[in-house]
């Protein structure tokens, strides 16, 4: 292997640790969202009991629900008016959904450590060759 092919494998390995770096994030952001998704399904499973709220900066408010509607964020800042019970199977399928793409991710992600471990290899005989 010649310099400019050390050189070629190297700047492919390099981008395939920032993909799998970005992999890894966006699966985590994922798994976050999941766990603030069930925390919100959780809660409103709790509605008809006093329940303590934050309400930010670290004021928090006990309070009892008196509705058996709340207001759910559909997407694209979309918020609509549904019953609990509807609420809680909308944001069930969100989970769903967003599993759906934290698996894709996972499985790109492993795909890429794959292709790392190839190309450090690879990497690792041409570094024992040049010594």
């Amino acid at each position: 292997m010649n310099e400019k092919q050390l050189q070629q494998e190297f700047m492919e390995y390099q981008y395939l640790q920032k993909q799998a770096e970005t992999m890894q994030t966006q699966a985590s952001q994922l798994r976050d969202t999941i766990n603030e998704t069930n925390s919100s399904i959780q809660a409103l499973e709790n509605l008809g009991s006093e329940t303590i709220y934050s309400i930010g900066s670290g004021v928090l408010v006990k309070a009892k629900n008196s509705s058996d509607k709340v207001l759910v964020e559909v997407g694209a800042r979309v918020v609509v008016e549904k019953t609990i019970p509807d609420a809680i199977v909308f944001l069930k399928e969100r989970i769903k959904k967003l599993e759906s793409a934290q698996e894709k991710y996972v499985s790109t992600f492993e795909e890429i450590l794959s292709k790392l471990q190839e190309k450090e290899a690879l990497l690792q005989k041409a570094r024992e060759k040049v010594d």
